[in-house]
């Protein structure tokens, strides 16, 4: 679960496959202060399942004239033949660039007229598309959603306008710090394989890319066996239910997948890397790999990172920044791909503090382990976590999105009363066993970008115990 607080995080960009948690947007409310009371209830979610056997979560609200669906498709970067990676990006950028007897022209044109949006999107493990209409342009609307899934044109000038859009993309990485960084730690952490290379692709993999290649990726991917749809608006099961059938019925019933790479959990040894670049101050990250976790403990350490990288709130940016005044910005987060997870953080300083910054950083992650959260820092942490969900849930397209990812996630549709409950019963004792679990200062990679010379004292040292 993605639960980044790095605003323009890299790892956003570049690593999207970091599931991304549902309360994940809501770390930046780290300055609201509320009281949880049971008055605060949940929005309820319906299994809707079509005729044909199409499964939906709806959330059924009438507030505003608008619907919105968020679906994906289970594969994305990780499922891409390793001579064409990028073919899921171009995949995913030619959704709406034109279907059946529309071209990329009139597609847009007709989308424009009845103001709906819809759009699709490469992750490291899944594609995922939105779309939403007014609900009064429902019909013609989704007559247009089923163009673009059951009948895609991949017309030429589209194809040849996404590569030279990747190519670009993919060469601005090469020139940026915070890039640099990521695929860096990526390698230290993951090895050679597809989860440490861009989840873009590569530029030799983008120039290969036929619209034979994107036909074969999308049939391979693109199927009902590994479809999660989440239904957010002004509409009813009772319509919803045969809508399902029609937009999503034509897709092939059954995937084909590839296996994953094989990342290990147990990393021997902590690593260090410097890249040398001309530029003003130093970009350092650093992350260490743990099993994947059980929902229970995830929450806990949500809080955990919560107390340790709350925006202005956080022990980190406390002692690193304001105490010590080596970093200009610094926050930590953690995700999670299908069968392993990720601590990981950043900060930005002066060159000559890079080293030291660092050295204050892990002082910190070590004494969230060994102490614990106070009770003060565990109330507070609690009340800006939850009353940060309600901030998020005032749009259909942002419902949507959330209850998609429980569905991703493979996790209830009740999951959210339940995390409610579990916030509120969380202790000091619990969240430290999440943060021990996790945080890893033993296993920690690091990477420096920038003017840095790291001196042989500067190595990092295995921890004495895990």
């Amino acid at each position: 679960m993605h639960t980044c607080t790095i605003k323009g995080c890299v790892a956003c960009r570049s690593w999207p496959g970091l599931r991304r948690n549902v309360l994940a947007a809501i770390f930046a409310a780290g300055l609201l202060s509320l009281t949880v009371t049971p008055s605060l209830a949940m929005p309820r979610a319906e299994r809707v399942v079509s005729p044909g056997g199409i499964e939906a979560w709806l959330l059924e609200t009438r507030q505003v004239p608008l619907i919105t669906i968020a679906f994906s498709f289970k594969g994305g970067a990780l499922q891409e033949p390793s001579d064409k990676l990028g073919v899921a990006y171009l995949t995913t950028f030619l959704f709406n660039e034109g279907a059946g007897g529309m071209d990329t022209q009139a597609l847009t044109r007709k989308r424009q007229r009845i103001a709906v949006q819809f759009s699709c999107g490469t992750y490291m493990m899944e594609n995922k598309c939105t779309f939403s209409t007014p609900s009064a342009h429902g019909g013609e609307a989704f007559d247009l959603l089923r163009l673009a899934i059951a009948e895609p044109r991949f017309d030429a000038e589209p194809l040849e306008q996404a590569r030279r859009q990747l190519l670009t993309e993919l060469e601005y990485e090469t020139q940026d710090p915070g890039s640099l960084a990521w695929y860096a730690l990526a390698r230290q952490l993951y090895g050679q394989n597809r989860y440490s290379l861009p989840v873009k692709g590569t530029p030799d993999g983008a120039r290969s890319v036929t619209r034979d290649d994107v036909a074969a990726y999308r049939s391979r991917t693109f199927a009902r066996d590994n479809l999660r749809i989440s239904v957010a608006g002004d509409i009813d099961a009772a319509t919803l239910g045969p809508l399902l059938d029609k937009v999503f019925g034509d897709l092939p019933a059954k995937s084909t997948a590839m296996a994953l790479p094989v990342v290990s959990t147990e990393s021997a040894q902590p690593t260090r890397q410097s890249i040398a670049m001309d530029l003003p101050q130093a970009t350092a990250l650093f992350g260490n790999i743990v099993p994947k976790m059980e929902w229970r403990k995830a929450i806990a350490f949500s809080i955990a990172n919560q107390i340790l990288s709350g925006t202005f709130t956080g022990r980190l940016f406390k002692e690193v920044r304001e105490k010590q005044g080596l970093v200009y910005t610094i926050a930590s987060a953690h995700g999670e791909f299908e069968k392993f997870g990720t601590f990981y953080g950043s900060f930005g300083a002066v060159s000559e503090n890079a080293a030291k910054a660092m050295t204050f950083t892990i002082a910190e992650l070590e004494r969230l382990r060994s102490e614990g959260p106070t009770e003060d820092e565990l109330r507070d942490a609690k009340q800006s976590y939850l009353g940060g969900i309600y901030l998020g849930m005032d749009t259909s397209d942002k419902l949507a999105s959330w209850f998609l990812t429980l569905q991703t996630q493979d996790l209830p549709i009740t999951y959210l009363d339940d995390f409610i409950a579990e916030v509120e019963h969380l202790d000091v004792e619990a969240v430290k066993a999440a943060a021990r679990e996790v945080i890893r200062p033993d296993r920690l990679a690091q990477v420096f970008v920038g003017p840095v010379k790291l001196d042989a004292q500067d190595a990092p040292q295995p921890a004495s115990s895990p």
